[in-house]
C-alpha cells in the first residue's frame, strides 16, 4: 500500500491502513468509519460542512477559504469554531481533516 501511494514511509498504523481500505472498497464501512470518527460533525449545519471542506482545499488559509466562500473572515472563523466544538464533543480533532478530505 505504501509503495502504491508513493510514500516515503516504511511502516503504517493499523488506523491508517484501514482509512485506505475503508474509503477504497465498502462504502457502508466507510460511512460508518466516518460516523465514528467524526461523531456530530456529520450532521453539522451544510455551512459548516462547506467551511471545512474550502478550509481544507485552501491549505488551512482563512483569509483565502473566506474570500473563495464570499463571506467575511469571522464568519468563517465562527464556523470553523462550531466545527471545533463538534469534534471536542467525540474527542477526535486531529483526524478531521483527513476524513473530509476523503468524503467531499
Amino acid at each position: 500500500m505504501l509503495s502504491r501511494l508513493d510514500s516515503p514511509q516504511q511502516l503504517a498504523t493499523h488506523d491508517e491502513v484501514e482509512r485506505v481500505a475503508l474509503t477504497t472498497s465498502d462504502v457502508e464501512a466507510a460511512d460508518g468509519f466516518v460516523q465514528r470518527v467524526l461523531g456530530e460533525l456529520v450532521h453539522a449545519a451544510p455551512a459548516v460542512r462547506e467551511a471545512i471542506r474550502i478550509f481544507i482545499a485552501a491549505q488551512s488559509n482563512s483569509s483565502l477559504a473566506a474570500d473563495r466562500l464570499h463571506i467575511h473572515r469571522n464568519t468563517l472563523l465562527r464556523r470553523l469554531a462550531r466545527a471545533d466544538e463538534l469534534l471536542a464533543q467525540c474527542g477526535l480533532r486531529r483526524q478531521a481533516a483527513w476524513c473530509w478530505k476523503v468524503r467531499r
